[in-house]
């Protein structure tokens, strides 16, 4: 009937109480490293594109360092708790996971979509797992 998990032995039977702040602690660390591999996939395509030559590559390379910049702020925003950044970052995290699955299904490009991809699933699994429930709120 009682889950022993929760269950001490010297008080009796309490429920686990909800650290907002260690339990967004994951997700955080996650996102941030989402964002640094994606502001280093901006870098690396910036310092690779030449500007005179190829300007859609050039317009990638910003796209993806401006992502990897919105994902570290994410991050840090889930370590400070804040509001917005509850909302930001998993979107977010969510819009570019789509946007590697959809490249990896279109070029079939294993190795860095298909990290990327997997990186951001388990990003946002741990992130809605550490959300409080309706109990604990």
């Amino acid at each position: 009937m009682f889950n022993t998990a929760y269950r001490r032995s010297d008080l009796g039977t309490h429920a686990k109480t909800h650290n907002p702040v260690t339990a967004m602690a994951t997700p955080a660390l996650l996102i941030s490293l989402f964002g640094l591999l994606m502001l280093g996939d901006g870098i690396i395509a910036i310092s690779d594109t030449d500007s005179e030559d190829d300007s859609a590559s050039m317009a990638l390379a910003i796209a993806t360092g401006v992502c990897g910049l919105g994902l570290l702020a994410g991050g840090y925003g889930l370590f400070r708790r804040k509001d917005l950044a509850l909302v930001f970052a998993p979107f977010l995290t969510l819009l570019i996971t789509a946007l590697f699955a959809c490249h990896l299904i279109v070029t079939g490009d294993v190795i860095p979509a298909s990290l990327m991809v997997i990186l951001g699933l388990v990003a946002l699994v741990y992130f809605y797992r550490a959300l409080p429930s309706k109990e604990t709120l």
